[in-house]
């Protein structure tokens, strides 16, 4: 993922970004003003960032990489955490019987 996220990096400030460590923290700078709703107003300065960002994603599978990471990790917490996570499927289970019968 380090990998993945530091080729994207330098994609994006080979194409004239500015360097950041990953989408998220170009997601999170400051200098796109964000409205209530977390959409910017599309400067042409925005606009101008998002298509080096989206090039350097799909030319570097950067998402499917963070994908398959994020994956991996949640496989891993699922069997660190199985018992738990049997238990509220279990409890998951019941509720539809349980609203069922409590509606009539």
């Amino acid at each position: 993922m380090r990998r993945a996220l530091a080729t994207w990096s330098a994609c994006f400030v080979d194409k004239g970004g500015k360097r950041y460590a990953d989408p998220k923290a170009a997601y999170g700078d400051k200098a796109w003003r964000r409205g209530k709703d977390g959409n910017t107003a599309h400067t042409r300065r925005e606009v101008a960032t998002a298509v080096p960002d989206i090039e350097c994603k799909r030319e570097h599978n950067t998402l499917g990489v963070w994908w398959a990471a994020l994956a991996e990790r949640q496989r891993a917490d699922i069997q660190r955490n199985k018992h738990d996570y049997d238990a509220v499927r279990g409890d998951l289970e019941v509720l539809p019987s349980n609203v069922r019968k409590a509606l009539g």
